[in-house]
């Protein structure tokens, strides 16, 4: 049923139960856990490099923004010359807006990124710990008649984590290469 199960709604996940036992589910949680380890903190770089951006087209519109401001304040006293200065940094400010929101689009792109492989990450630390675990009393306790719900609640819990571990590792085959691209565009 599981295996079916599997089938069905998870066909990247290799079934973790199989007729005469387990594979090494402690070994494959592992490299899971590294791999997202891995993508989070390719995410968390590039989106510190585009909140770096972001701080130095902000910075640059706010300079044209005040270039503009000071060179029409002060036309009256140069008698038109000062418009001159305005003209340029009106262009630099429309060049640091378009790098702002590239920037900002990218700081998205790369945060969400990042908060989804923390999350992923952190199930997977925790499955890590317990899916053997609620694997081996799940299956247990399933056996009995008085607790086979609680048994079953188990191992579905440990379902669940498992699950959650694989795809977040599944997900890594496309982040992992998208990052240093996102990271470099940065």
């Amino acid at each position: 049923v599981v295996d079916f199960a599997f089938k069905l709604v998870a066909p990247f996940a290799p079934t973790p139960v199989y007729l005469y036992g387990f594979y090494d589910v402690s070994k494959i949680l592992e490299e899971s856990v590294r791999r997202m380890k891995e993508a989070f903190d390719l995410a968390y770089n590039a989106a510190l490099a585009f909140a770096y951006a972001i701080e130095g087209a902000a910075a640059a519109m706010t300079a044209a923004l005040a270039a503009v401001l000071f060179g029409v304040l002060l036309a009256p006293l140069t008698g038109g010359a000062s418009l001159a200065v305005t003209a340029t940094a009106m262009r630099v400010y429309e060049i640091a807006d378009a790098i702002f929101h590239v920037a900002a689009t990218g700081y998205n792109v790369a945060t969400g990124m990042m908060m989804t492989y923390h999350i992923m990450h952190w199930l997977g630390e925790i499955a890590e710990t317990w899916v053997p675990t609620l694997f081996f009393l799940g299956m247990l306790l399933m056996l009995l008649p008085r607790v086979r719900g609680l048994g079953a609640l188990l191992f579905g819990v440990g379902l669940f984590l498992y699950v959650a571990t694989i795809a977040g590792a599944y997900t890594t085959a496309q982040g992992i290469p998208l990052l240093p691209w996102l990271d470099a565009t940065s």
